[in-house]
């Protein structure tokens, strides 16, 4: 099954509309410096839902529409172009005739995730990096996959697939592994929940901590102890229930209808005290709510005033120069009422109501506002607190008339009435104390249970993600060493100068020579280029190769590649051997199997006839109807 294949391109620009076909399986786009070849390319980014780098020249272009050949479906992409670029794709499915639901370069639904199923590979699978990381990993999109499809003309003698920068370095190793079937969903999302659990062991941990140090101090190392307080205070309550029963009924006969009824009265009045004084409280509260907010205002209204009076004296000022470059503002004409600087309307001729003033008086009503309020409260304090002392001499009162009336039988049962009530209050508080101590016991047990259980998790997650690695370890030497033989296949053609064997690093799946890794072996020009060239060759014939062996192979095997000679310089010998490779390599292929479209400044020298070959030049640049503003006075498209 095809992975992946380009068969159109047309471009639709506010004169004209027109389109390139890519029938073949090798493309080259010939044309010197800024005819708008990458610019091509960037068009086609653009139009699968990446993040391109779109020149000037595409102010014109309104649309680009993309047919390609993924997976088993046959689509046709169709996104905007403006100031903005838009975020939505419009979608057909051209094997069935239909239009599909637009789909979001940002949101639900996902143009990455269409192309992904289409290519048979997961949406929802992350690249989640080991060691001590905590964090799931970012999603791998099609736009990850798609670094493997486009060598840009910036990263051509710098990276491979992102491999100079550490985030898309561990985002390509991940894709790289998916692509090629040595890591699995289930692997990935081992890897991920491995990471998310550390993370929840860490918080685990110092949730623990923090617990078990509420709980020391308490008094109590373990919740045995907790458990024999909260008996003991249980047993004390009882006790003194027992006693305040004994001494009520005991009381009880000492005590006339007279006494017990200035009893009563006094208990209604000790109730009033308490929900006079609660108003009172309350009053108080909201006194100094209003103060605090009547300050905040104050203050408000006060910044106000500085700010309008500094306005007003900077508007005093005839300004004879202008303030910022010291030009002269009295040798040119100024429209009446118009600010002799700026030429806008003048503020102080139109004589409009200042803001300022506006929100001043808006504050001076709520100001106002709560100053009735606080008059109220005032008000209302005074008749509480004359209230309250009103209920007060009637409580000592009461309170007199009854200890002379009790003094002599019932005051020592009263006295020890009281004490029994204080120790039942004294055991219903220590067993709300031991009961919620025991809460919290129970909580450090809850917690350490679910740091032991996360980390058994953990445990058999490792486990199992090993498994899964032991299992692939055997597909992914192979595929190296035979990454390895077809790469140094490719460099000895090339004859990269001081190059020998080469080997692909098992981890980074890079090339290495003589343990000197891809980007220790140049920092630039055609060493960089000749390797980039001869890697993605080399991947993309064992790519081929291997997915008759392995199903789940699902590498795209398409190349955008652009201006591989830039680097080259005028080595016609070398670049004749490299096409020569592009040609020997793709005629290995099975036809339409694989797709390689290359920008270049030179046509090659002796292209077979057998693909394709389109020129342009500065009076016929890949977007027509635009003229050439000639070579010096080209823009490069910046690097990502």
């Amino acid at each position: 099954m095809t992975k992946f294949r380009l068969e159109r391109i047309q471009i639709n620009t506010v004169k004209d509309e027109f389109f390139y076909q890519f029938d073949r399986d090798l493309t080259v786009l010939a044309g010197p410096t800024g005819v708008g070849k990458t610019t091509l390319f960037e068009l086609i980014k653009h139009g699968i839902g990446g993040n391109a780098h779109l020149s000037p020249v595409v102010e014109s272009v309104t649309d680009v529409h993309l047919t390609i050949q993924i997976g088993d479906r046959r689509l046709r992409l169709s996104r905007a172009i403006a100031s903005k670029p838009s975020k939505t794709v419009r979608v057909e499915d051209l094997g069935r005739g239909v239009r599909l639901d637009d789909h979001r370069v940002d949101a639900e639904p996902k143009i990455s995730d269409l192309l992904m199923a289409a290519m048979g590979l997961p949406t929802d699978a992350r690249a989640a990096a080991s060691g001590s990381s905590m964090r799931a990993g970012d999603l791998i999109t099609f736009n990850d996959v798609f670094r493997f499809m486009y060598v840009s003309q910036d990263v051509m003698n710098r990276s491979i697939a992102g491999s100079d920068e550490a985030p898309l370095d561990l985002k390509r190793r991940k894709t790289f592994e998916l692509m090629f079937g040595l890591v699995n969903t289930e692997m990935l999302a081992f890897q991920s929940r491995i990471n998310i659990i550390k993370g929840e062991i860490n918080e685990a941990k110092k949730a623990l901590t923090i617990a078990k140090d509420v709980v020391k101090s308490s008094g109590t190392t373990s919740r045995f102890d907790a458990q024999i307080a909260l008996d003991k205070a249980r047993s004390e309550e009882e006790q003194a229930a027992q006693t305040i029963e004994l001494l009520r009924n005991e009381l009880d006969e000492f005590f006339d209808d007279r006494t017990q009824t200035l009893r009563r009265l006094l208990s209604e009045a000790d109730r009033d005290v308490t929900h006079i004084a609660d108003t009172a409280a309350a009053l108080a509260a909201s006194r100094r709510e209003l103060e605090l907010e009547r300050q905040r205002l104050s203050r408000s209204r006060e910044r106000l005033l500085r700010a309008s009076s500094a306005t007003e004296l900077i508007g005093l000022i005839e300004f004879v120069n202008c303030p910022r470059c010291s030009q002269a503002l009295n040798q040119r004409e100024v429209p009446q009422d118009a600010c002799p600087v700026c030429l806008q309307e003048d503020p102080t001729s139109v004589r409009k109501k200042r803001p300022a003033e506006a929100e001043i008086k808006r504050i001076d009503d709520q100001i106002e506002q709560l100053a009735q309020q606080l008059n109220i409260i005032t008000e209302q304090t005074g008749q509480v607190r004359h209230t309250l002392r009103k209920r007060e001499g009637l409580v000592a009162d009461l309170s007199r008339e009854i200890d002379e009336r009790t003094k002599t039988v019932a005051t020592p049962r009263l006295q020890r009435y009281a004490d029994a009530v204080g120790q039942r209050e004294k055991g219903r508080a220590n067993q709300q104390r031991y009961e919620a101590l025991l809460r919290q016991w129970d909580q450090v047990q809850e917690i350490a249970d679910t740091a032991e259980r996360l980390q058994q998790e953990q445990t058999e997650a490792r486990a199992r993600l090993r498994e899964l690695e032991a299992n692939a370890a055997e597909r992914r030497q192979l595929l190296v060493e035979l990454l390895a033989d077809r790469f140094n296949v490719v460099v000895g053609h090339f004859g990269i100068p001081a190059v020998e064997r080469a080997k692909i690093d098992p981890k980074t799946y890079l090339p290495t020579f003589a343990d000197k890794t891809f980007a220790q072996v140049s920092k630039g020009g055609g060493i960089i280029t000749l390797t980039q060239l001869a890697y993605w060759l080399a991947v993309n014939t064992v790519a081929l190769e291997e997915s008759r062996n392995w199903t789940d192979v699902h590498y795209p095997s398409f190349l955008l590649m652009d201006t591989p000679r830039l680097a080259l310089g005028d080595q016609e010998e070398l670049a004749d051997r490299v096409y020569s490779r592009f040609e020997m390599d793709v005629m290995s292929f099975e036809k339409s199997k694989a797709q390689i479209i290359i920008a270049d400044n030179k046509p090659p020298r002796n292209l077979d006839s057998r693909f394709q070959m389109i020129t342009f030049d500065y009076n016929n640049p890949t977007i027509k109807g635009i003229a050439h503003p000639g070579p010096a006075g080209v823009k490069r498209i910046p690097p990502e």
